[in-house]
């Protein structure tokens, strides 16, 4: 499943790829793209949520 995103806020370039910061139900959300993407901050963005993959902020472990 595809879901449209507002607005790419942040893209850092780090080399190898490039992590981008947008929202999603309200909770600031961090991506990894290729660094081929071109994506700019103001850029739309969409998000496979099939592809996702949540963090415990506190344990910082994987939620399955």
């Amino acid at each position: 499943m595809i879901k449209e995103l507002k607005v790419c806020d942040v893209v850092e370039p780090t080399g190898t790829e490039a992590l981008i910061t947008t929202q999603f139900n309200k909770q600031d959300v961090t991506g990894r793209v290729s660094p081929e993407s071109k994506l700019n901050a103001g850029d739309n963005v969409k998000l496979n949520l099939s592809r996702i993959v949540f963090f415990d902020p506190t344990t910082e472990q994987r939620i399955k």
